[in-house]
């Protein structure tokens, strides 16, 4: 089997741009995903499941304007997601499960379109540290929608509150000064 790096190395030594598939799932690849994919531009599936990748989800993998398919699970990969993978409106197939990635999703990853949600929670199962919806909420990491809901409302009911107190006071200010006057 020839090495990820030999692969894409003789793609680009070739020129040859207009690589679309990358299936190299399960060749116990190991280190970082290779920054040169993003020089791949017309690549529309990556798959690298089932290697050992580590360290982070590229970057740059949303300068590849026609990738619909990336399968990334079963690797180590580490770290938050790059925010720049909402960029990637074409992906319609996503998976990173079964990694150890952390922090928020990008924020249209899960993003509703046509009342239907992008991705279901699926992709993303097996990275304890991953939340944002279509994710439970990770639960040291903030308050649940409800939660917030409340906050909200009760500081905004709180704020009237005070805001009415006020101006009944001041009314009753001037209306007692105002008698004064005439007397």
């Amino acid at each position: 089997m020839e090495p990820l790096a030999e692969k894409i190395s003789r793609v680009e030594s070739s020129n040859d741009k207009w690589l679309e598939r990358l299936p190299s799932p399960s060749n116990s690849f190991t280190g970082e995903i290779l920054l040169e994919l993003k020089d791949l531009a017309n690549l529309a599936v990556l798959n690298l499941a089932g290697n050992r990748f580590s360290g982070q989800i590229l970057t740059s993998l949303y300068l590849c304007a026609y990738l619909n398919v990336s399968d990334l699970h079963s690797n180590q990969l580490t770290r938050p997601m790059p925010q720049q993978l909402s960029l990637q409106v074409g992906l319609s197939t996503f998976g990173v499960s079964y990694n150890k990635l952390s922090g928020m999703l990008p924020l249209f990853i899960g993003n509703l379109s046509d009342n239907l949600p992008r991705f279901n929670a699926l992709p993303f199962q097996g990275n304890k540290g991953l939340y944002r919806y279509p994710l439970e909420l990770y639960k040291n990491k903030g308050l649940s929608t409800m939660a917030t809901v409340l906050i909200g409302s009760g500081s905004g009911l709180l704020s009237l509150i005070v805001s009415f107190t006020v101006v009944c006071v001041w009314l009753k200010e001037r209306i007692t000064a105002a008698r004064y006057a005439v007397k």
